[in-house]
Formats: structure tokens, sequence, C-alpha cells
């Protein structure tokens, strides 16, 4: 793009982070690497952040006040909600990235 980079996402409209986004209208992508520790992905990827705070007992720091891993975490991306289309099951997410 012309205007900076943009990424596309799909999320699952049944998962709290997905309300999240809609709400504060930008969102950090941490990009891990392969020897993460299974734990991060099992904390962030199969608990919900609406009853448990996923972020307790993992190592990250803050960017812009979004979150971001910091062990085994090769970049991470802070976006904000350019715009989003509806796929059934999943809602994806257009985005430019502002930081990086």
């Amino acid at each position: 793009s012309n205007e900076g980079p943009l990424i596309a996402v799909s999320l699952n409209k049944d998962n709290y982070t997905t309300s999240l986004v809609q709400k504060n209208k930008r969102f950090s992508v941490s990009i891990l690497s392969e020897s993460t520790n299974s734990k991060v992905i099992q904390d962030l990827g199969f608990r919900s952040g609406k009853d448990n705070d996923k972020w307790d007992d993992l190592v990250h720091t803050e960017v812009n006040d979004l979150p971001i891993v910091k062990d085994n975490c090769n970049g991470y991306m802070i976006c904000e909600l350019l715009d989003t289309m509806d796929a059934d099951t999943h809602l994806i997410v257009l985005a430019k990235v502002k930081n990086a």
C-alpha cells in the first residue's frame, strides 16, 4: 500500500479478543519464535482474557499501551483497525501497521 504496510487478520467472532479489537480499534501482534515455550501459546491461545489475566504470568512489555511478549519474540506490530469483513464464524480485520 502507498499509505504504509497493511495486514489482514482472521479473528473468531466468539473470542473475547475480537470484541476488544472492535472496541479499541487497535491491537498488537507478537511474532513468536519456534522455540517459544508451549505454555506461552497455551496461555494466550487457549484461555479467555475475559475470565483470566493472560498476561499475569507472562514476561511482557507494553508498546503504546498494548502488550508484547518478551521471551522468544522475533518482533511485534502495533496495528490500527481500518476495516472489517464478515466471514461467517470469523471477522477479517484489515489493519495499518503503525509501529514495528
